[in-house]
């Protein structure tokens, strides 16, 4: 305490102490102990493990970038971990129209 919240980033690489990300690669990163067991998200620069970090590259606004780390890890982990689906099951997906639905209706 104090601690800086936010369980997830999404911005551009600064610096790479190791090498593994070049400077200026778009990256997001989650969970992982961001927020709580160290430094998260809300602020202007985060210091977060390699591991946790996804390179990738987009052309969309840091708005939406900023909104995709969480939604995706969302419905993953409800597919993956919550439910046992097998290929020609039915999923009704409720609030399938939210941010989080349409990503689900996209990874099933």
């Amino acid at each position: 305490f104090p601690r800086v919240l936010g369980i997830e980033a999404t911005g551009v690489v600064a610096a790479c102490p190791g090498g593994e990300l070049a400077v200026g690669q778009q990256v997001m990163a989650m969970m992982g102990g961001m927020g709580r067991v160290f430094d998260g998200g809300y602020a202007e620069y985060t210091c977060v493990p390699v591991a946790q970090v996804l390179p990738f590259v987009s052309d969309l606004d840091w708005a939406t970038l900023g909104a995709v780390p969480e939604m995706l890890q969302t419905a993953n982990g409800s597919l993956t971990v919550g439910l046992d689906l097998s290929a020609g099951d039915s999923l009704l997906i409720r609030g399938g129209t939210s941010s989080v639905g349409m990503a689900t209706a996209v990874l099933a």
